[in-house]
């Protein structure tokens, strides 16, 4: 039998990968808590894609971390409150846009641990093989496309 035919939903590659994203979290959390940086997981993952994506709006920056407008708002607040990124109202195709920009206060927090991080979370692949990692980075790419046609969400 192949195992996307599994039938026990707590034998299924799905609560597989859903019990990974888990570990994955809690891992970040622990790490983030030992580099004592004065942010948390979320926080740096939104301050990094701002980082990436200059002048992006809020509303982008929620599909784009998977949150929704309010916990995006939540975590922005906590970013400007200390003083890692400004917002500024726009006007864009005659609607009020607030994007988003990154300081240099947080451009020296994502340049000065962007390193300690990458090299922390690779030393999760240190048992899978090039060749592996590249096909789970393939495999999991189609299934977030595929996911991401047939599912509605409202971020």
């Amino acid at each position: 039998m192949r195992e996307k035919e599994t039938c026990h939903y707590t034998e299924s590659i799905i609560y597989l990968m859903e019990q990974t994203a888990i570990y994955f979290k809690i891992k970040g959390a622990q790490f983030f808590n030992q580099l004592n940086i004065g942010i948390t997981v979320d926080q740096f993952v939104a301050l990094d894609a701002i980082y990436a994506n200059d002048d992006i709006c809020q509303r982008d920056l929620s599909k784009l971390i998977l949150k929704d407008r309010s916990n995006t708002g939540r975590i922005l607040n906590i970013l400007e409150e200390k003083g890692f990124i400004k917002r500024v109202a726009e006007t864009k195709n005659n609607r009020l846009v607030k994007k988003v920009y990154i300081t240099k206060k947080g451009k020296k927090i994502i340049e000065e641990n962007q390193v300690k991080l990458t090299t922390a979370f690779l030393k999760v692949f240190d048992d899978v093989s090039e060749e592996e990692f590249t096909n789970l980075r393939k495999t999991l790419g189609k299934l977030k496309e595929s996911l991401s046609k047939t599912t509605n969400i409202q971020i």
